[in-house]
């Protein structure tokens, strides 16, 4: 993914609020969908365009996020 990609994925507020709350440390999805006040498929969205753009990864069995 380009730079310009990188930013496109930056410039939605409900996703850089995601990456602000994965500065606090790991979190699953549902931690992150009750913090946001969003859906499940809206956060998989925002996740999606997250992880395409490198901001962060998952770990574990059980999926965690975590900022890069």
């Amino acid at each position: 993914m380009g730079i310009s990609e990188s930013f496109k994925a930056l410039s939605d507020p409900q996703r850089r609020e995601i990456l602000e709350l994965l500065r606090g440390g790991r979190r699953n999805a549902g931690e992150l969908a009750a913090a946001l006040g969003i859906s499940a498929p809206a956060l998989s969205y925002h996740l999606r365009l997250l992880k395409q753009a490198g901001s962060f990864w998952s770990t574990g069995r059980r999926i965690f996020f975590t900022s890069s």
